[in-house]
């Protein structure tokens, strides 16, 4: 057959799109300049195509073997330009993900973490290539606990487990967080978001005040006494925030405290706030205007100061301070965090570990005795 080398060519490329599965995440650093040079086989493949398809009409259909090269490169081609991971779902055979809980970091690259119904779990991160680890899971009412991990080709070491924490925030695009830990020893963790989650009733959350978040038991209050309580955060009183160029402390505050199954962080109010000032607002004095048009049980201020810049928003430093004013007793208090010649990165870690101090202090802020009258 004369266009047997074409043929062959095509098939092998064929092949090693639809096997992508299996080795696509042992490339690491490799991954772009592979799948470039696959795009640009793909491209030569297409020329070849149109080049024959010119014959083919030049000669009215005659060669025969021409006919079918033709068609039979139109049908492969069009199969990886509509399925360009292969026409098989490979993961879907290990079963359905009961899980997935994924993070966006710098450069757009992003982690994704599936458990599957199996009791298999698989993690991909895609920066600047893909690695993929592979492992086995069992869980334990809050705590997925991680065994017989097989390491990508840049790893070593993983989590030995993570703690699913679910939110109660209302209209959020995502369920919880779901933060992995070394060792004991982590006090850190590393947070991804919960974006489904489908665990059957024997893998359900007993109450999350009675385990350890981060070896730091959070049992002060009863959780069948206790209603759900309403935070409000509010923006940090900042006087360079139009700047653009400081910690989003909003957003770490709130997220934070969703982590805590008793405190409901409400979705913040623009729409009922319109021409009420909430910005720079770091006094219970000031929070009147707000209380005139929402009702939480807490209102969250803090304050940042900009004490080294750099010219990189990553190296500059801030001190954080945080209040927290209990709106039906009037009690206002110092929380017992403060974070001074901090950088962005190192304000976000500290308050994921001092998560649950932080909502104790909120729980129990009516009974403090350094209150600020």
């Amino acid at each position: 057959m004369r266009y047997k080398k074409l043929l062959i060519f095509i098939l092998i490329f064929f092949f090693a799109i639809n096997t992508s599965y299996f080795w696509a995440g042992n490339l690491g650093i490799w991954t772009i300049p592979v799948f470039l040079l696959l795009g640009l086989l793909y491209l030569m493949f297409v020329v070849f195509l149109l080049r024959h398809i010119y014959y083919v009409v030049k000669e009215h259909f005659r060669d025969k073997q021409r006919v079918f090269t033709v068609i039979f490169s139109i049908l492969v081609l069009l199969s990886i330009l509509f399925y360009p991971t292969g026409l098989l779902d490979f993961e879907a055979f290990s079963g359905k993900d009961i899980l997935i809980a994924q993070q966006e970091g710098a450069a757009n690259c992003m982690t994704v973490l599936k458990l599957k119904e199996n009791g298999e779990f698989i993690e991909k991160s895609f920066c600047f290539g893909i690695n993929e680890i592979k492992g086995r899971y069992s869980i334990k009412n809050d705590t997925v606990y991680f065994e017989e991990v097989d390491f990508g080709r840049d790893d070593k070491k993983y989590y030995q487990y993570a703690v699913i924490k679910k939110s109660d925030v209302k209209n959020s695009e995502y369920i919880g967080n779901f933060v992995r830990y070394k060792n004991e020893a982590d006090s850190v963790g590393n947070e991804l978001l919960i974006v489904k989650y489908e665990l059957n009733e024997g893998n359900c959350f007993i109450d999350s005040t009675k385990i350890p978040y981060n070896g730091i038991a959070n049992d002060t209050y009863n959780p069948v006494e206790q209603k759900k309580q309403i935070v409000l955060v509010l923006p940090p009183y900042d006087m360079i925030a139009n700047a653009g160029i400081s910690p989003n402390i909003q957003k770490y505050l709130e997220t934070e405290i969703s982590k805590d199954t008793f405190l409901l962080v409400m979705k913040f109010p623009y729409k009922q706030l319109i021409n009420i000032p909430y910005n720079n607002v770091f006094d219970k004095k000031y929070c009147e205007p707000i209380l005139e048009k929402v009702k939480p049980d807490f209102i969250i201020m803090s304050k940042l100061d900009h004490v080294l810049r750099t010219g990189r928003m990553p190296d500059d430093q801030w001190n954080l301070r945080i209040r927290i004013y209990n709106t039906q007793t009037g009690v206002q208090v110092n929380s017992k965090i403060e974070i001074d010649n901090a950088t962005d990165l190192v304000i976000r870690n500290t308050l994921t570990k001092n998560s649950a101090i932080l909502t104790n202090e909120i729980i129990t802020a009516s009974n403090m005795h350094n209150h600020i009258e």
